[in-house]
C-alpha cells in the first residue's frame, strides 16, 4: 500500500472517531479540521481534509446538517457533519470498510 493509500485510510478513520465522540451532535468541518485532522497531520491542506469529509459523505458514513435552515453557509468549513448509523457501526468496529482506517 502506498503512503498516500494509508495516509487516506488514516485520515479518514481520524475524522469518524472524532465524529464518534460527538454523537448524535456534529462538529462544523473547521473544528474537524483544526482539532482532530491537523494535529495528526500538520501539514494537510482544508481543501484535502474537505476532499475526505466529502468521500465519507458520498460513502453515507456522514451527513451534512444545517443548524437552522435560516442560516447561510458562508464557507465550507462551516459545514455540520454528523456521523450516520452506518458511520456510527463502523467506528465502533461493528463494520468494515477497506478504504478507512479505524484504530483499535
Amino acid at each position: 500500500m502506498s503512503r498516500q493509500a494509508y495516509e487516506a485510510k488514516h485520515v479518514r478513520g481520524v475524522i469518524l472517531g472524532t465524529l464518534q465522540a460527538y454523537y448524535p451532535n456534529g462538529l462544523s468541518g473547521a473544528n474537524v479540521f483544526n482539532h482532530a485532522v491537523r494535529p495528526v497531520f500538520p501539514t494537510m491542506e482544508w481543501a484535502e481534509a474537505f476532499r475526505h469529509l466529502a468521500y465519507l459523505k458520498d460513502r453515507g458514513f456522514t451527513e451534512e446538517v444545517k443548524p437552522s435552515e435560516l442560516q447561510d453557509i458562508d464557507s465550507t468549513k462551516d459545514i455540520i457533519y454528523r456521523l450516520t448509523a452506518a458511520g456510527l457501526d463502523l467506528a465502533a468496529g461493528v463494520t468494515q470498510d477497506p478504504a478507512i482506517l479505524i484504530d483499535a
